[in-house]
């Protein structure tokens, strides 16, 4: 008697979930390619009583320039820390 002949067939291995799954989701990736994409809405434009007016002759650019700096000025007070207060001292007496 053979060896052989007793073994049972060998099944084929079960390829991994990965492998299974690379051909559908590839097919999937290429049809969305070929399928035009929609354009972007059109944006309407601003109804004039929500447009800004005409900059009024007050406004100066140096004055615009300062204003540019004090607000810099304050965003960084904002974001950096002070230095420790000293302790209060005890009452005083007169």
């Amino acid at each position: 008697m053979s060896s052989l002949s007793n073994a049972s067939p060998t099944k084929p291995a079960k390829k991994p979930m990965l492998a299974r799954l690379t051909p559908p989701l590839l097919a999937l990736n290429l049809a969305g390619c070929a399928v035009s994409s929609p354009t972007s809405p059109r944006v309407p434009p601003l109804p004039a009583e929500a447009r800004q007016g005409a900059t009024p002759l007050e406004c100066s650019p140096t004055c615009s320039a300062a204003l540019t700096s004090e607000r810099q000025r304050w965003r960084q007070s904002l974001t950096t820390l002070e230095p420790a207060a000293s302790p209060a001292s005890g009452p005083t007496t007169p």
